[in-house]
């Protein structure tokens, strides 16, 4: 019973990176969450009923140096809404891929806090339309950025490593990560959204009820990501 305390003790008391394999010199992680982004543009207010987009991501990770980690990942996310009593329907989507570079400090072999920058280009596609009349379309890649900080929560290794697996698996373990910060991307101009049908002999929006104008698309967010550590 003591040495069972002892050892759970040494697990979460003591300041140590989560221990790799002695032949092993880099980390590998697999990396998929949720990124919600504060939008509080007016313009956005025509795609969504409140301030957030929510978007889903994927990516990999690996280690270049002691906890320097580089992550290629993809992100993408659609907010729709409706407009005049659902006569217009609207939708926003942004697609992007993502290049971050992270640098962790464990404090334990459970808790590891972070910090990092992402470079993001960004492919952004706007909608307006109505049933069999008109599509209002306008699509144009921007570049972004991003910068935050955050805390990972694992597993510790030593609790696979008693099942004695081998190969891809020796290392493996399980976290997850929950980090704030800011991105930004330059405001893109909806004015210029053609009418693709080109068959509506009607104004396709009132002139005066909607400015379309530009949407601004910078704001706080917050990432939770699931990970698996190889």
């Amino acid at each position: 019973m003591r040495a069972t305390i002892l050892a759970l003790a040494t697990i979460i008391l003591v300041p140590a990176r989560p221990a790799l394999a002695d032949d092993d010199l880099t980390e590998f992680n697999v990396v998929a969450g949720t990124l919600s982004q504060n939008l509080s543009d007016h313009a956005f207010d025509l795609f969504s009923d409140n301030d957030w987009m929510a978007a889903g991501s994927i990516g990999l990770e690996v280690e270049v140096w002691d906890e320097l980690f580089v992550r290629a990942s993809y992100v993408e996310g659609t907010q729709m809404s409706h407009l005049f009593s659902f006569r217009y329907d609207t939708e926003l989507t942004i697609r992007e891929p993502q290049l971050t570079v992270r640098k962790g400090y464990s404090l334990t072999p459970w808790l590891r806090p972070y910090a990092g920058i992402t470079g993001i280009l960004s492919y952004v596609s706007a909608r307006v339309s109505k049933s069999y009349e008109f599509d209002l379309d306008h699509a144009q890649w921007v570049w972004g950025g991003k910068a935050g900080a955050g805390v990972e929560l694992l597993i510790p290794r030593t609790f696979f490593n008693a099942m004695d697996a081998t190969g891809l698996f020796k290392d493996f373990t399980l976290g997850i990560a929950l980090e704030s910060g800011y991105l930004l991307r330059p405001p893109v101009d909806l004015s210029t959204m053609g009418d693709d049908a080109g068959s509506s002999d009607e104004p396709v929006v009132a002139e005066g009820l909607i400015d379309m104008g530009e949407i601004g698309l910078a704001g706080w967010y917050i990432t939770v990501d699931f990970r698996a550590y190889f």
